[in-house]
C-alpha cells in the first residue's frame, strides 16, 4: 500500500473572537463572532461565503457590547429551509438569506436575544431574551403569539414537550410552563445558580447542568420532580450529552480570589439511571483568574463525546 497523505482540516482564521456555538447544514457553518456579525463559511473548504452585522446601533441606542466577563456569549442560530435566523444585542430577531446574507426581517424583541433559537412546528420559532421572556413568534405573520416570564435572564434555548415549554433562567430557576396558556406548571431551584445549560430531553426524561452549584440533575418534564441530582465538582455551561446508559458533561474550573465555592474543569461521565459517577477526567487548573476545563456543549458523533477546552484542543472520549 502506498503512503498517503491526510488533507489539512479547513480552517477560517477571523478578524473577532467567537463566544457561540456553530451550527452546520449540508453545504454551510454560520456562528455569531464578538463583533455581533453573522458569519456563513463554506463547509467544504472554510472559506468566507458573508458577513452580516447584526447589532444596528441606531436601534439599540449604543454599539454592540463588548460582552464582559460571565456575560461572553452570542446568539446561536438556526438554518432552515434557507433563511438564517438569529437573535442580536439590538433586541431583534434577525431572518437572513442563507444564500445570499441580505436581511428579510426583523422582528423587535424588545430586549438582546442571546439564546438559541428552536423551531418546535413549521411556521414558529421560539427563543429567550435577556428581560426574562420566553417567547414564540408565528412565522406567516411575524407576531408574538407567547410571551412567558421568568426572573432574570433567559440565555438557554427553549426546549419543548407534549405539553410543556422548559427554560432555564438567570434568576436561578429551571421553569416549567403549560404549553396551552403559559401558566408556570413547576419550577426547579438551583441555588443562586444560573441555569445556563440547555435542558435535554431524552427518552421522557430531562438532563440539565448548573452553574455556581456544579450540578447536573434528572427530571420529570411533567412535574419538575427531581430523578436524581449530582455533584460533578464545577460548573456546567454547555447541554449534557446523553447515551443509552451514560450522561457525559463538561465542567468549567474557576481560579479568581473570593470564589465562595470551589469549582474543577473537566469531562464526567454519570450512570444514566442513578446519576453514580462512573469516571472523571480533571483538566489542570487554570492560572490566576481565569477559567479552564470544559464550557462548550458536548457532541456525540459515532462511538465517541467530542469535547472542546478553554485550551484550544479538541478531544474525542469513548461513549461506551
Amino acid at each position: 500500500m502506498g503512503n498517503s497523505t491526510p488533507r489539512a482540516p479547513a480552517t477560517w482564521i477571523g478578524p473577532h473572537r467567537i463566544d457561540g456555538r456553530a451550527v452546520a447544514t449540508g453545504d454551510a457553518v454560520y456562528f455569531v463572532d464578538g463583533k455581533i456579525e453573522l458569519v456563513a463559511l463554506n463547509r467544504a473548504d472554510g472559506t468566507l461565503r458573508w458577513r452580516f452585522p447584526l447589532h444596528d446601533a441606531a436601534l439599540a441606542g449604543q454599539p454592540a457590547p463588548d460582552n464582559p466577563t460571565f456575560n461572553r456569549r452570542t446568539a446561536t442560530p438556526l438554518a432552515a429551509d434557507g433563511t438564517v435566523y438569529c437573535g442580536s444585542s439590538d433586541g431583534g430577531l434577525y431572518a437572513v438569506d442563507a444564500a445570499t446574507g441580505q436581511k428579510l426581517w426583523r422582528h423587535d424583541a424588545k430586549s438582546p436575544v442571546f439564546s438559541g433559537i428552536t423551531r418546535p412546528d413549521a411556521h414558529t420559532l421560539a427563543f429567550g431574551c435577556m428581560d426574562g421572556s420566553v417567547v414564540q413568534l408565528d412565522l406567516r405573520t411575524r407576531q408574538e403569539t407567547t410571551r412567558f416570564k421568568t426572573g432574570g435572564g433567559v440565555v438557554t434555548t427553549p426546549l419543548f414537550t407534549a405539553d410543556r415549554v422548559i427554560a432555564g433562567s438567570r434568576d436561578y430557576t429551571l421553569y416549567g410552563f403549560n404549553a396551552a396558556d403559559g401558566a408556570v406548571a413547576w419550577k426547579f431551584s438551583y441555588w443562586f445558580s444560573w441555569v445556563e445549560s440547555t435542558p435535554q430531553l431524552v427518552d421522557g426524561v430531562i438532563y440539565v447542568g448548573a452553574s455556581d452549584f456544579r450540578r447536573v440533575t434528572a427530571l420529570d418534564p411533567a412535574s419538575g420532580r427531581a430523578l436524581w441530582s449530582t455533584d460533578v465538582r464545577g460548573m456546567c455551561w454547555g447541554w449534557p450529552a446523553v447515551t443509552a446508559d451514560t450522561v457525559f458533561i463538561g465542567t468549567v474550573a474557576q481560579n479568581i480570589p473570593g470564589t465562595v465555592i470551589q469549582h474543577t474543569g473537566g469531562l464526567m461521565a454519570l450512570d444514566r439511571q442513578t446519576g453514580a459517577v462512573k469516571w472523571h477526567h480533571l483538566s489542570p487548573l487554570p492560572p490566576a483568574n481565569s477559567f479552564g476545563g470544559q464550557a462548550g456543549s458536548l457532541a456525540l458523533a459515532g462511538d465517541r463525546v467530542i469535547a472542546l477546552g478553554f485550551d484550544g484542543l479538541l478531544t474525542g472520549w469513548p461513549a461506551k
